[in-house]
């Protein structure tokens, strides 16, 4: 478990973000996103992250193969999390539900397309129809 409880320099090294610019986010506060003593924790000078309140921020870290299988719409958040996209409202599931109908009825069984997150963020996503539900992935460039 202590794996996946980093520092902020291990954090910004592990998700390719500049130090500074992470100590900042966290000195100026992270509460509207994460919760304090379960996704991270002040001791002393030093804050620790866990993995889960890191992918909350920034999504997976770099490197890190992002796909999810979708097997009903219920699983969309899940999904959304190992995918290391944000998820706003309704609407969001909605699209992407929809993108896997599409998907669906295509001839390849696989749709591609651009998901823009709540707070303006593109990604570039993949579905493809597999046996037990659809296979979404993050295209990297």
């Amino acid at each position: 478990m202590l794996e996946d409880i980093y520092t902020l320099e291990e954090a910004s090294n592990k998700w390719g973000i500049k130090y500074v610019t992470l100590k900042q986010r966290f000195y100026r506060g992270v509460e509207d996103q994460l919760t304090k003593e379960i996704d991270y924790k002040r001791s002393g000078k030093i804050y620790l992250v866990t993995r889960p309140g890191m992918i909350k921020l920034y999504g997976l870290p770099k490197g890190e193969k992002r796909e999810a299988i979708l097997t009903g719409l219920m699983d969309i958040e899940e999904a959304a999390q190992k995918l290391g996209i944000k998820i706003g409202d309704i609407k969001d599931i909605n699209n992407i539900f929809q993108k896997c109908l599409k998907a669906n009825n295509s001839k390849l069984h696989r749709s591609k397309f651009k998901y823009k997150d709540p707070e303006g963020i593109e990604t570039d996503l993949e579905i493809k129809v597999i046996e037990d539900g659809y296979l979404i992935r993050v295209i990297e460039e």
